[in-house]
């Protein structure tokens, strides 16, 4: 059986790195009491990561996708450190080409549907639900009625993130996963509500290739980069 990645999240707002809940974004808060380290500072959970062993992360600029600021420095940050960095800037990510150590998230939370579904064609596209509906600029849609067609823009891989469980340990939405994991033979990528080594295992035994993760990182939950053929 194949391995899957642990990746890492960084969500960074106002120039720190913050706990995401249940994307709730007025709600976040830097991240305290973390096990890896000591401060929200987002070169120092960088540090920590890299140390860790981790070689490719995510990160979303939380300001620049809600249009008030920009944490661009720390994509650079992190591509200077090393790694391999899939990076969400919200609308600006439309307007850059991908690197070899660097990959830009085209996200529906940020994209008209249907006029505008067409410009993740060949990217790195983040499908953003909120339980069973996915979550688009103008309006949102049940994930079982659209995942046919963004499925067929061809995506070079597919980030499926449940915002109603980012941050909060409560387990996988495993529906979504399942369905989009039917239609979808290529990279999927799945984030929120992670909670153990467990829902790593099971996302490894429907051929996942990562799972995004942070608050389990920083409770010392999960730990390791990699779960590899032997686990």
């Amino acid at each position: 059986m194949m391995g899957i990645e642990v990746i890492p999240v960084i969500d960074v707002m106002r120039g720190l790195v913050v706990h995401a809940i249940a994307g709730k974004r007025e709600l976040y808060k830097p991240i305290t009491s973390s096990s890896i380290c000591s401060s929200p500072e987002p070169g120092e959970v960088i540090d920590s990561l890299w140390r860790l062993g981790f070689k490719r992360i995510y990160i979303a600029d939380l300001d620049l996708i809600m249009s008030c600021g920009s944490n661009e420095w720390v994509i650079d940050l992190a591509v200077a450190k090393g790694f391999r960095v899939l990076a969400d800037l919200g609308r600006r990510s439309l307007e850059l080409n991908d690197k070899a150590s660097l990959e830009y998230v085209i996200g529906t939370e940020y994209l008209d549907y249907p006029s505008e579904v067409g410009l993740a064609k060949n990217r790195a596209m983040s499908i953003d639900i909120y339980e069973d509906r996915v979550v688009f600029r103008n309006t949102n849609a049940l994930l079982e009625d659209v995942v046919v067609e963004l499925v067929e823009l061809n995506p070079a891989k597919i980030l499926l993130i449940d915002l109603s469980r980012v941050g909060t340990l409560t387990g996988l939405n495993t529906k979504a996963i399942e369905l989009v994991k039917g239609v979808f033979k290529g990279e999927l990528i799945v984030g929120g509500g992670v909670r153990s080594e467990e829902d790593i295992l099971y996302l490894k035994s429907l051929r996942v290739s990562g799972a995004l993760v942070a608050t389990a990182i920083h409770k010392g939950i999960i730990g390791k980069p990699f779960f590899t053929n032997s686990t």
